[in-house]
C-alpha cells in the first residue's frame, strides 16, 4: 500500500503562481488523477470526460461551460471555497 501523504494546496499555489506555471498534477493514477490549474483568461470549447469530474474552486470563480445529454448549453458559475461534481459524459 503507498503511504497517504497530505497535499498542501497553499504551498503549491504559490510555487505553481511563482513559477507562471498553468497546471501542476498533484496526483495520478489509473483511476483518477488530480491537478491544480491557474485556469485560462477565456474558454469557450467543451470538454467532455467519460468519467465523473470533481471541481474545487479554491480562488476567483469559474464559468463552467457544458451540454446537458439533450444538447442544451448552459454554464454553471463556482465561487470560491465551491465544490462541483460534473457527471462522466456530460
Amino acid at each position: 500500500m503507498k503511504e497517504l501523504t497530505a497535499v498542501d494546496l497553499e504551498g503549491i499555489i504559490e510555487t505553481t503562481s511563482a513559477a507562471g506555471q498553468g497546471r501542476q498534477i498533484l496526483w495520478q493514477d489509473s483511476e483518477s488523477i488530480a491537478f491544480l490549474s491557474r485556469g485560462r483568461k477565456q474558454r469557450v470549447d467543451f470538454h467532455i470526460d467519460p468519467s465523473d469530474e470533481v471541481t474545487l474552486q479554491l480562488r476567483g470563480v469559474q464559468r463552467l461551460h457544458y451540454k446537458t445529454p439533450e444538447g442544451e448549453e448552459k454554464v454553471a458559475v463556482i465561487q470560491a471555497g465551491q465544490i462541483l461534481l460534473c457527471p462522466g459524459g456530460v
